[in-house]
């Protein structure tokens, strides 16, 4: 069946193809009907042939394979050679046409991205620095038209740049490095506009150029800078606000201070004066009137009342324990604090000397003192743990409690202002207050503080 379609198309009788086994031999004697010459013109069928297997490609191919292969045997040559040719110069054409035409859409939109895209691009030749090609958007960024700034090169706006720089840009692309930097470039209008400058080396079919990428910062830098301005002018209020309130917290230091000592002094030699008065008073006439030894009693009561509420009130103010130094300090008060709350204090100082001026001492004396205070309100707790020591230069204190806790995401949206204030003192001092608390597993607080406080060198970046 084979041989009766190939005899069809070729003009030759089937009898004309010698079988060995399966495949079909064409015998030499009949190539001249295919082949005219020596310069093996193809006949008009075969031109037909060709076409068709370029037209129908590797399809007409895998159609004749499963029948076998025409092949020389004898001074045989296999017809099927000229059809897989034309099969695969078919296929290899519509190849070629189709990656072409896929070549010429893919360079129409790179032109198009290159065109609208909304950062500057600019072509350089390598070493002149001429510029080879633009889009829009690198003109507007300069302020040229297009046709202007195609012949300009980058030492016309380039205003930072020099044979040194030139030579460092033109070895690192050469270096296959991608150069990134900022630059002023200067406008059309001699304004100088802070760019954000990309370089890269690119291989074209022209040769090799130099790509630069342009991204106008200008605006985005001045913000930054009055950004950055406004932040210092807030810092230095912030600074301003917290030395003010260290300043007021050191003259109510000064004015507690002051009181205590007035009351310690003048009210309670008053009380102590009308105490021994009184026990004189009884002691002269007590014995002659029983009612007003009574009564003399009664107001020795009153007096040592009087007193003792003055020697409150002025250690409240200001305890004299603070006089022998932090260490006692805080130990008087962890002893009162048992005294009054019954609630066991334990307090451990891992040196028993720390070298601390007055102000330093009375922070951190009021800062142990406010979380006791929370502790009582809040805390619910059996137990308190006070320790105290430095590292270096850092004095660190921490009070622990086994109370019922809290949620810290839920305290800064009520008015913790002991918490603050105790934030804030420290801050004052150069130091930090950190607290950590979880729900039924009691709180810590931790305060560190630079035992002698470093000047301030400025700003923070």
């Amino acid at each position: 069946m084979f041989k009766m379609a190939i005899s069809k198309v070729s003009g030759l009788h089937k009898d004309d193809f010698s079988t060995a086994n399966d495949p079909v031999f064409l015998p030499a004697s009949k190539l001249t009907r295919l082949v005219r010459g020596n310069d093996m013109t193809a006949p008009p069928w075969l031109v037909f042939v060709l076409a068709l297997g370029a037209l129908t490609g590797l399809g007409l191919l895998l159609f004749l394979l499963p029948w076998g292969a025409f092949q020389w045997s004898h001074g045989d040559v296999a017809l099927s050679t000229f059809l897989m040719s034309g099969s695969i110069a078919g296929l290899l054409i519509f190849k070629m046409r189709q990656c072409a035409a896929q070549l010429r859409t893919s360079d129409d939109r790179l032109r198009t991205l290159f065109e609208a895209a909304p950062v500057g691009h600019i072509l350089f030749e390598p070493g002149s620095l001429r510029v080879l090609q633009c889009n829009q958007a690198a003109a507007d960024v300069l302020g040229y038209s297009r046709a202007e700034l195609c012949r300009l090169s980058a030492w016309d706006f380039n205003t930072s740049m020099n044979q040194e720089s030139a030579r460092t840009l033109h070895d690192r692309l050469f270096a296959h490095e991608k150069v990134q930097y900022e630059s002023e470039k200067r406008h059309k209008n001699d304004e100088l506009r802070r760019l954000s400058v990309t370089v890269v080396l690119l291989k074209t079919a022209q040769g090799v150029q130099f790509h630069a990428t342009y991204v106008d910062i200008t605006e985005h830098r001045k913000t930054e800078a009055a950004m950055g301005q406004l932040n210092g002018e807030l810092y230095k209020s912030h600074q301003r606000l917290r030395e003010l309130g260290a300043q007021n917290e050191s003259q109510r230091e000064d004015e507690r201070k002051h009181i205590a000592r007035e009351v310690h002094d003048e009210l309670g030699q008053v009380l102590t004066a009308l105490r021994m008065d009184i026990s004189l008073l009884g002691m002269r006439f007590g014995a002659l009137d029983l009612g007003l030894r009574d009564k003399v009693l009664d107001m020795k009561r009153l007096v040592d009342r009087a007193i003792q509420g003055v020697r409150n009130v002025a250690m409240n103010l200001r305890p004299t324990a603070l006089d022998m130094g932090l260490v006692p300090a805080i130990e008087w008060l962890c002893h009162e604090f048992t005294r009054n709350t019954a609630i066991e204090c334990v307090f451990l100082a891992r040196k028993e000397d720390i070298d601390l001026d007055e102000t330093r001492s009375v922070v951190v004396f009021r800062i142990v003192q406010e979380s006791l205070t929370n502790i009582t309100r809040y805390a619910q707790a059996s137990q308190v743990k006070i320790t105290i020591g430095h590292r270096g230069n850092e004095l660190w204190v921490e009070v622990r409690d086994n109370g019922q806790g809290f949620d810290l995401t839920a305290a800064p949206h009520k008015k913790s202002f002991g918490l603050l204030g105790m934030h804030e003192r420290a801050l004052t001092l150069g130091g930090q207050v950190t607290i950590s608390s979880t729900p039924g597993q009691g709180t810590a607080i931790g305060m560190t503080i630079p035992i002698h406080l470093e000047p301030a060198t400025g700003d923070p970046a």
